[in-house]
């Protein structure tokens, strides 16, 4: 049986509602071992996405890409938190996905921290001197959201992707449709275009996971890292300077804020959507139609995840068009991206908390020209109790493929039973709750 054909989503699960009992925080030093094995001590239901037994709830995550949650879930099974499993799931996506959120795509992504009482948004979308190759972006950002709040040592968090690179993986629906204008790559050994299930093995990509894992900053961005990186994309005839790479550094930003009853409603800025989102906003709050654009098929990828202590983290990524230029570094398994011209309507996030009782509440992303007014529309429908998360997932015509949210109506970290996912069925997207279910 195809793997890929049972990684969808299923609303039709059952939960308990029972108070959280804060864990004790994972120590920093989890080894390597207990992180490789633990995930592999439970049978897992792939069609619902649901661990089977009675377990304390552990966090949610939703993704574009199926290998993307499944390497969260692991996190937090295993006891990473947010951080953790929002820096493994990047870098998975980064090989499972390599089209829309490759290593060397841009992003945003927007966090939640409870314990700070912060709402964040990180900004890595290269805007450098370069108008026709992008700067690898997404490692450095990652290593920046890491470094803000993960549990587990840095190396700890990028093996999975590693090791799913060197090993190999059954490509997605949405990899087949994508490979297919990148047939030089996706192919089989006899020359056929790969299909969904077929598995995928890219070492110099796990090779370059394993520098930025073993260096960090240094496997890329400076010192021997980045004088490779520079020779190969020279070999191309393709210049980056030492000190462009040097240099590069995601912004932490504030995100735009937006009251709703008791809610924060957190978007993004200016800087970074063509769309006025606060009157947005106000038009659905008011039920006023808002003429969409649906023409351009949707190139980013994006998730979201939130733990069992309230932090939550969603991004969003692009390679500014289905795999970029098109053009890998010889050696590297990194495909250059095109740079994105700001401010851009192609991605989208949301963060919705409640700062009185420093409470998550729902996350979401979408990826398409429309997606700032779709992600929009079904997070104000889903707060205002009109329709349920999936219910509204299932029927909504507008939503782009590539889009997903966790809503937790009561909140995080007090009422994890109220919390669930939803991604659009049309793409390969697929998620995971972890605990607090029921034989």
């Amino acid at each position: 049986m195809n793997l890929l054909n049972t990684l969808r989503f299923s609303p039709s699960f059952t939960i308990f509602k029972t108070k959280l009992t804060k864990a004790p925080r994972q120590r920093a030093f989890l080894s390597t071992f207990v992180f490789l094995i633990l995930p592999a001590c439970s049978i897992t239901d792939l069609s619902t996405g649901i661990i089977p037994g009675k377990q304390e709830f552990k966090g949610i995550a939703v993704a574009d890409d199926p290998h993307a949650t499944l390497a969260a879930k692991d996190v937090l099974q295993s006891g990473g938190n947010a951080f953790d499993a929002a820096t493994a799931m990047a870098f998975t996506m980064a090989v499972t996905l390599p089209s829309r959120a490759g290593i060397g795509s841009s992003g945003i992504c927007q966090v939640y921290n409870p314990e700070a009482k912060t709402s964040s948004l990180l900004n890595f979308v290269y805007q450098g001197e370069n108008t026709s190759y992008a700067l690898p972006a997404m490692p450095r950002a990652m290593m920046a959201l890491h470094a803000k709040g993960g549990k587990w040592h840095w190396e700890s968090v990028l093996l999975p992707a590693e090791k799913i690179a060197k090993q190999g993986f059954a490509i997605s629906q949405t990899l087949e449709t994508d490979g297919k204008l990148f047939p030089e790559k996706f192919k089989d050994k006899n020359g056929n275009p790969l299909k969904a299930g077929d598995m995928l093995i890219q070492q110099d990509l796990a090779s370059t996971i394993a520098l930025l894992r073993s260096k960090g900053v240094a496997g890329l961005y400076t010192a021997g890292g980045a004088k490779h990186f520079m020779d190969t994309a020279a070999a191309k005839d393709i210049t980056f300077t030492a000190e462009e790479l040097r240099d590069f550094v995601p912004k932490w930003e504030t995100p735009k804020e937006i009251s709703f009853g008791n809610e924060a409603v957190y978007l993004l800025t200016e800087s970074l959507t063509n769309k006025d989102v606060t009157a947005l906003w106000k038009k659905y709050q008011n039920n006023e139609t808002v003429s969409k654009t649906t023409e351009k098929m949707p190139v980013g990828a994006g998730f979201a995840v939130a733990d069992a202590y309230g932090n939550a983290i969603t991004c969003n990524f692009s390679m500014g068009d289905l795999f970029g230029t098109r053009t890998e570094l010889s050696g590297t398994g990194i495909i250059l991206a095109k740079p994105l011209k700001m401010p851009t309507d192609d991605l989208a996030t949301i963060m919705v908390v409640n700062n009185n009782v420093n409470e998550f509440r729902y996350a979401g992303y979408a990826s398409s020209f429309a997606s700032t007014e779709d992600m929009l529309q079904t997070a104000l429908q889903v707060l205002q109790g009109k329709e349920p998360l999936q219910i509204n997932f299932e029927t909504a015509e507008n939503i782009p493929a590539n889009s997903g949210a966790i809503s937790c109506p009561k909140g995080l970290p007090t009422e994890p039973a109220s919390c669930t996912f939803a991604v659009d069925n049309r793409a390969s997207g697929y998620g995971y709750r972890v605990g607090e279910i029921s034989d």
